[in-house]
């Protein structure tokens, strides 16, 4: 069938065709102006819930962000108190070894007996440590002093986690009754060597000798620690390429009696983006040759589900290892 154009039909197909690529211009002009590619919901409204699920999940990073360096700061605090705590045990270990001595008057004994006092002082200062009024020592009860004036421990023996990722928390706030009190209670054993050392009690001071010893395990030398942090730090670097058969290697030799290395293999079957941060020894026991130590660690899935997270879901974490020393070598204790 023939349709005739009239002159009316081809102005008015015309003024619309005008009117959309001035709709068209208009939006192009706004994209660059603004710099946006999406101007108006309306846009690509199929690209909206994406965008959605994105902020949402940039927002969510951004609390963790704020999580991981609250939890820094806090390990930190912990960290620096029990550093500065075993540097309090160390100096009442060598006042120990002086009052077992018996060339000291009863004078020097009280002189001794004074500064054990202000270390014992000192050192509930320090299991009071706190990070703007949050107490690191004192479990879940971190709005109060764990210890109070007399020396008891009045805080929580529920440990605070911080979720630092969706899937990935950190201790960051710890029974100071197993800290201070657990094998030895150091208030005690300190109050017991004060009493020596003011009756000249050779025994009291011995035994006293003994159970700061105990409070304060032995260090290792720096060539020793040297030894243990390459060992700790070779072992990590098998697992940051995610090649368990070499970290395997580093188990100890009873551990790898009860576990073939296919059995371990068999327990680590996700991976992970790891890089290795540092490695610390926190201290030292050397009548049971066994190390603690704390390594850093940041982390990130190698399957993300997202390019926001593959962007920023980085994760700084940290491990609190155990090593011993067997056979003229420090091997990583794991429970099978």
């Amino acid at each position: 069938m023939l349709i005739r154009s009239t002159l009316f039909s081809r102005l008015s197909y015309m003024s619309r065709e005008n009117t959309e690529l001035a709709g068209e211009l208009q939006n192009v002009q706004k994209q660059i102006a603004t710099g946006k590619r999406i101007v108006n919901m309306s846009d690509e409204p199929w690209t909206i819930s994406q965008v959605h699920m994105l902020r949402e999940e940039t927002s969510l990073q951004s609390v963790f962000k704020g999580s991981s360096n609250l939890a820094r700061t806090l390990l930190s605090q912990a960290e620096n108190g029990l550093s500065q705590s075993m540097n309090v045990m160390s100096r009442l270990k060598q006042l120990a070894v002086q009052g077992a001595n018996d060339t000291y008057t009863l004078t020097d004994l009280e002189d001794m007996a004074e500064e054990v006092g202000n270390l014992k002082e000192r050192l509930v200062n320090l299991a009071n440590t706190e990070f703007n009024g949050r107490y690191v020592f004192a479990g879940t009860a971190y709005d109060t002093p764990p210890f109070d004036s007399s020396y008891t421990y009045v805080g929580s023996t529920t440990e605070v986690s911080i979720d630092v990722s969706s899937n990935a928390k950190v201790e960051t706030g710890f029974d100071g009754s197993d800290v201070f009190q657990g094998s030895v209670d150091v208030f005690t054993a300190i109050d017991d060597f004060i009493a020596g050392l003011n009756s000249d009690d050779d025994t009291a001071i011995q035994i006293s000798l003994v159970m700061v010893a105990c409070s304060a395990p032995a260090k290792l030398s720096e060539s020793e620690e040297s030894v243990l942090i390459q060992r700790v730090s070779e072992r990590w670097r098998c697992l940051e390429g995610n090649d368990y058969a070499c970290a395997y290697e580093y188990l100890s030799p009873a551990f790898r009696t009860v576990f073939s290395r296919e059995m371990y293999l068999n327990r680590y079957i996700s991976q992970s983006d790891r890089v290795l941060t540092g490695v610390k020894l926190v201290a030292y026991d050397r009548d049971a040759a066994v190390a603690s130590v704390r390594v850093g660690v940041m982390s990130r899935p190698l399957k993300n589900t997202s390019s926001a997270s593959r962007a920023i879901a980085v994760t700084p974490m940290t491990f609190d290892e155990a090593w011993l020393w067997n056979g003229g070598k420090w091997w990583y204790h794991e429970n099978p």
